[in-house]
C-alpha cells in the first residue's frame, strides 16, 4: 500500500493504493502507525532527551540542531519518538528529503536518525567517506556494535530530493532499503527488545541544515513482500 515502498522491476506492474482519496479509509486506519505531519500531534509523538529544534512547515516535520546520532564512538540519542510501542518483527518507511551537505560535514548526519527503543538501535546516514567513527555513508547501530553497510557517497541520500526509505526490523537483523539505490542491505545482531517505540532525529551538529520528514508509517514485517501480477 501506499507510494514508492519497493522498486519497480521491467515486466512488473505496481498497484498503488494511496490512503484517504476517493472515498478510501486514511493512512491511520490502513498501517499499524502513520503521520503525514498536517501539524505535531503530541498525542503520539513525545521527546527523548534534550532534543534539537523541530517544527511543522508546509505538510512536513522540519528538524535541524544537535540531535541524536553517533560521532567518534559517542552517541547521543536525543528523539522524538512514537508514544506507542510496536513488536518487532515490523517495517518503518518514510520520504524525507535533506539540505545541501557542507564540504567538511565531519560528524554531520546527512538525513534523519531512526531509532528504535531509545538506545536499542539506530539508522544512520553519516558524514562522507573516512570521517566519521561508523565509518561514513549508510550505518547502523545494533547494541554497542556498528555495521557500515554502505560506506560509498551513494550511501547518503542526494540533497533537495525527497527519498523512500523501508527499514525491516526483526529480533536478529535489521535491513534498509532505498529508493536512490534500489538495493537491500542487512546487518546481523540481536535486537533485545521485542517491542518498542520509533524515533527520528536530525542533524546532529548543523544550526541550519534541516531534514525534511513528508510522512512516517510502521506496518506489519512481511518476509516476502506482497506484489501484483500483470
Amino acid at each position: 500500500l501506499g507510494e514508492g515502498v519497493k522498486g519497480v522491476v521491467p515486466g512488473e506492474r505496481v498497484l498503488y493504493f494511496v490512503p484517504g482519496e476517493g472515498g478510501a479509509v486514511g493512512g491511520e486506519g490502513v498501517f499499524e502507525f502513520y503521520d503525514d505531519f498536517d501539524g505535531f500531534d503530541t498525542q503520539v509523538w513525545t521527546t527523548y532527551g534534550s532534543t534539537g529544534n523541530y517544527t511543522v512547515e508546509n505538510g512536513a516535520l522540519l528538524m535541524w540542531g544537535n540531535w541524536g546520532g553517533c560521532c567518534y564512538g559517542n552517541c547521543y540519542y536525543s528523539h522524538l519518538k512514537t508514544l506507542s510501542s510496536y513488536e518487532i518483527p515490523v517495517t518503518i518507511e518514510l520520504k524525507f528529503k535533506v539540505d545541501p551537505r557542507p564540504d567538511d560535514p565531519v560528524c554531520a548526519t546527512t538525513g534523519p536518525a531512526i531509532i528504535y527503543n531509545d538506545t536499542v538501535a539506530q539508522i544512520i546516514f553519516t558524514g562522507f567517506p573516512d570521517v566519521s567513527y561508523a565509518g561514513g555513508g549508510l550505518n547502523v547501530r545494533i547494541g554497542s556494535s556498528f555495521v557500515t553497510l554502505d560506506p560509498s557517497d551513494s550511501g547518503l541520500p542526494p540533497d533537495n530530493t525527497y527519498h523512500v526509505v523501508k527499514i525491516n526490523i526483526t529480533d536478529n537483523y535489521i535491513c534498509i532499503w532505498r529508493d536512490w539505490t534500489n538495493d537491500l542491505l542487512c546487518a546481523n545482531g540481536n535486537i533485545s527488545s521485542p517491542s518498542g517505540s520509533i524515533g527520528i532525529a536530525g542533524d546532529t551538529d548543523s544550526s541550519t541544515r534541516k531534514d525534511y520528514i513528508d510522512w512516517i508509517r510502521v506496518r506489519k514485517y512481511a518476509d516476502v513482500e506482497p506484489f501484483v501480477q500483470p
